[in-house]
């Protein structure tokens, strides 16, 4: 494990902190990337309390960082 995403507490918001750090990436493969993703992706899912329905997602990378919200519908 490189830690390339993990699932880290929570925003000020109560929405699960999903995030994804690019410069870790080692692997070539994109398909049990993109698995792995959807699996975290339902891992966040599943920490949100009642009446939450967005996860926080960051992007981190070594230039900047982006904030994204998901709603799950």
């Amino acid at each position: 494990m490189t830690g390339k995403e993990v699932l880290f507490g929570y925003d000020k918001k109560g929405r699960p902190a999903f995030y994804m750090i690019p410069s870790r990436q080692n692997t070539t493969d994109p398909g049990p990337q993109l698995q792995f993703a959807v699996w975290m992706l339902e891992r966040a899912i599943d920490l949100m309390g009642p009446g939450v329905e967005c996860v926080s997602s960051h992007t981190l990378s070594r230039l900047s960082s982006q904030f994204f919200y998901f709603k799950v519908p």
